[in-house]
């Protein structure tokens, strides 16, 4: 590569922790950073804040349908590790550039989503780094976990949608779906008021009954002997 090259790719922050480069590229809908050197505080930042894993010799991280677009998770990883002491190389100009001035769109780690079998039940998950919902998606009713996610029934949308405002979770296209359909079934469905059935009940104490014996216990002359 040549050396021009590789001098307008890379950026050095003013307080530097390494001359080690942290080298940002992609293909398809990875993003790789390659960085030969074993800290951990990079580790830290690449790895729990940005959900990178190790695959040799690359952090890599998959884009997927909820993590936004695979730029803006180029110019993130790119500004936050400027920000915190690390060279970067971006050889794409405008990310680079963006990437110095922090201009991307904040990834939503927090989302509500219609499971995948269309069973009838909201999917809730979160990022490590977002907080820790666990206790508090339980108490919704219904709620399961069925890793990676806690679902619960559609049923109980009004509860979710609660819990998202409260929470600040996500609801994707597909989640708002099943929340229109369910409030639409709610005002269909037949709605009926029965009182419960009067009726009287023997106590069972478990001890026999009392006999109703007659005053009058002398034997017939008929059946005397």
């Amino acid at each position: 590569m040549e050396l021009n090259i590789i001098i307008k790719s890379t950026v050095r922050p003013e307080m530097i922790k390494t001359e080690t480069v942290a080298e940002i590229t992609y293909t398809n809908e990875i993003v790789k950073v390659y960085f030969p050197e074993k800290r951990n505080d990079f580790r830290e930042i690449i790895k729990l804040r940005l959900g990178y894993y190790w695959n040799y010799p690359y952090w890599e991280r998959k884009i997927g349908k909820f993590s936004g677009t695979i730029e803006d998770r180029i110019i993130e990883a790119g500004y936050m590790l400027l920000a915190t002491g690390f060279s970067i190389r971006i050889f794409d100009e405008i990310l680079r550039n963006k990437a110095i001035k922090g201009e991307y769109t904040p990834e939503r780690k927090k989302w509500i989503i219609q499971s995948k079998d269309r069973e009838g039940k909201f999917c809730i998950f979160w990022s490590r780094d977002s907080g820790d919902f666990y206790t508090c998606v339980k108490k919704l009713p219904g709620a399961r976990w069925s890793k990676p996610y806690v679902t619960v029934p559609v049923e109980q949308f009004e509860e979710v949608l609660g819990f998202a405002e409260v929470h600040g979770f996500e609801l994707s296209e597909g989640a708002q779906v099943m929340v229109k359909d369910a409030r639409k079934i709610k005002e269909m469905i037949l709605t009926v008021n029965i009182e419960p059935k009067k009726e009287q009940y023997i106590l069972d104490t478990g001890k026999p009954s009392i006999l109703d014996v007659p005053e009058n216990t002398e034997i017939d002359n008929e059946f005397k002997e």
